[in-house]
């Protein structure tokens, strides 16, 4: 049995206000329970803010991952491979956000589905 003895620090819980965001991907992952997921992690820009954005691992047009793959430069091909990694890794973006509430009525940071979109570096 491995013991972690690593320390970690209690911080400032991060409020990300209703809205435009402007950030960046950093990172793509894909879990399979409960069900199958990508998700999509963001780092707003001017805060060390960052929000993940979760669509089902489904494929197609009509998907959220699919409207998603195509408003950023894939082409629909039927049976054709892509590699959500490398799409979305690094790709500067814009999105909207909306706090909801959890089952104990604490509000939290969520992407609207459809909002998130690729822009062009800011200089």
């Amino acid at each position: 049995m491995v013991t972690d003895n690593r320390e970690i620090k209690w911080q400032e819980v991060v409020k990300i206000p209703d809205g435009r965001h402007i950030g960046k991907i950093i990172m793509v992952n894909f879990r399979e329970e409960p069900y199958e997921y990508t998700d999509i992690t963001i780092c707003i820009n001017g805060s060390e803010a960052e929000i993940v954005y979760s669509v089902p691992t489904n494929l197609s047009t009509q998907t959220k991952l699919g409207k998603l793959m195509l408003d950023f430069g894939e082409e629909f091909q039927l049976n054709r491979p892509i590699k959500p990694v490398e799409v979305l890794t690094g790709k500067n973006v814009e999105f909207m956000t909306l706090t909801k509430p959890n089952k104990d009525g604490v509000g939290y940071a969520t992407i609207i589905d459809g909002s998130l979109k690729p822009i062009t570096p800011i200089k």
